[in-house]
């Protein structure tokens, strides 16, 4: 996406601040549904953070998501997130979920260099999207461009490679205590696949 000649934006304090959290996670993960929740919990509760999920391998697994494993040129061991995709250096940031809203926070009281505000509709088979987005003048030029991925809102599956695998089942203060070794008819949402 390249600018018009001559417009320079140097201000985004017009728009919202919003923050993608990118889990990355496996259906045979134990771990991974209790990120799962803490993700979900987070995003209910804090209207400004959302999350696109990338599972490693099975039947929602997207080239996507190998594409961006190579990209960032790190192993992945789940359950993990991923906030800040590159620093200065080109390398990725990645926290664990327990340090989910610990970074957000962080983050807010970070300067935007790029403000971007999305409207959506969808009639029929047919979605359009409006996209209006404001550069700082640092990031101006070849390095900024736009990708429009669309995701599976709700995914759920039967059998191996959906009945998310399980560690909490016996223990009380897990969200999913009690659904079993693999929690049947798992509901992963914010899918690419």
């Amino acid at each position: 996406m390249h600018p018009m000649d001559g417009i320079v934006i140097e201000d985004t304090s017009g728009f919202d601040r919003a923050f993608l959290i990118e889990p990355f996670t496996s259906v045979s993960c134990g771990a991974c549904p209790l990120a799962h929740h803490e993700i979900e919990t987070i995003e209910a509760a804090q209207s400004d953070g959302f999350h696109m999920t990338h599972y490693l391998y099975g039947p929602l697994h997207h080239p996507y998501t190998q594409y961006l494993i190579d990209q960032v040129n790190k192993t992945i061991y789940t359950p993990l997130a991923l906030v800040h995709r590159t620093n200065n250096d080109g390398s990725a940031v990645y926290y664990g979920v327990d340090r989910m809203n610990e970074i957000l926070e962080g983050r807010r009281h970070q300067e935007a260099e790029l403000g971007i505000e999305v409207d959506m509709a969808i009639e029929q088979d047919v979605i359009e999207i409006d996209v209006e987005m404001d550069f700082s003048e640092e990031i101006l030029g070849d390095n900024v461009a736009l990708n429009v991925i669309l995701i599976e809102k709700t995914v759920v599956g039967e059998g191996s490679g959906y009945d998310q695998r399980n560690y909490g089942d016996n223990d009380e203060n897990h969200p999913y205590y009690g659904q079993g070794k693999y929690i049947e008819g798992f509901e992963h949402t914010n899918v690419i696949r």
